[in-house]
């Protein structure tokens, strides 16, 4: 029995006939912008959004936007906003979203650092923009 299963198998080949071609996919992309607020950040985000059409921002001034969209900034609660916007950019890497753009001063490394290990798990291209006035 061993010997018509080998011998069927000998006739099997495992390689594509014909050339199929592959389609090339654009590489998932994070683009992190960094500088002082008022340099330009969220223009330079919606212009790459605009870009793609598709783009996801990401910013930890959002946490503090109310339901009308007023900004009403707390010192207290911006580690937990912080927080809040590095776990909503984690499922948007997850989920496969392409491009994410994180929309924060990051003028500190240690609030680059989460997102740039995020995108090392996640396999995606880094970006960098440093805006300067």
């Amino acid at each position: 029995m061993a010997d018509n299963i080998v011998h069927a198998l000998q006739n099997i080949s495992l390689h594509r006939s014909g050339r199929r071609r592959r389609r090339r996919r654009r590489p998932r992309e994070l683009y992190i912008l960094r500088g002082l607020p008022g340099s330009g950040k969220s223009v330079l985000a919606r212009q790459i959004k605009n870009n793609y059409g598709q783009a996801e921002i990401f910013s930890t001034d959002d946490y503090f936007r109310d339901e009308n969209g007023h900004y009403r900034f707390k010192a207290s609660l911006l580690k937990r906003a912080h927080k809040w916007n590095q776990m909503r950019a984690r499922e948007a890497m997850e989920d496969g979203e392409s491009p994410i753009i994180i929309d924060n001063t990051n003028i500190h490394l240690w609030e680059m650092k989460p997102y740039v290990e995020m995108r090392a798990r996640n396999q995606l291209e880094k970006r960098c923009f440093q805006i300067t006035e």
